[in-house]
């Protein structure tokens, strides 16, 4: 992290919630570790178990797979996907770590970080991918057009 930090390089922390086995004692450990980090941007997700994987077999050597569909394992899922997990508790720990930190489509870094990539779309020639980016983050922003879409519906 302080080379990253010396040399201007963002830092996107993408961790795992809920792996078979993991403790109360773990969690907090990867709470304190992002607030030690403190990485520009984060991104939890919960433990999927996917074919072909080491833990997979685990899991389902266990009987712990209740996940029923690729779509409830996908990263972006954050259902019950494995026995024995509190998927409350995760919860919990999830809001936490989201508390001290802005999320990463409101940092500024990563606002200048999309309009570069937007630049160099256009220079390619591919509006549509920019279009179809813009409306996939629009919503998750404040912005005074939102807030005119949002009192005309």
């Amino acid at each position: 992290m302080r080379l990253c930090r010396k040399y201007g390089i963002m830092v996107f922390a993408n961790y795992m919630l809920g792996v078979p086995t993991e403790t109360i004692s773990d969690l907090e450990e990867t709470l304190d570790m992002l607030k030690k980090i403190m990485p520009e941007i984060h991104a939890p997700s919960y433990f999927s178990p996917i074919p072909g994987s080491n833990l997979y077999e685990y899991c389902r050597d266990k009987d712990l797979i209740i996940a029923d569909s690729y779509e409830s394992l996908v990263r972006s899922a954050f259902g019950s996907k494995i026995k024995g997990i509190d998927y409350k508790q995760l919860d919990v720990f999830r809001k936490k770590m989201g508390k001290w930190k802005t999320p990463w489509y409101k940092h500024k870094k990563y606002a200048l970080c999309l309009f570069f990539r937007w630049l160099e779309l256009l220079k390619e020639g591919f509006i549509f991918q920019i279009v179809k980016e813009f409306l996939l983050l629009s919503p998750l922003l404040e912005t005074p057009i939102n807030r005119v879409l949002r009192a005309i519906r």
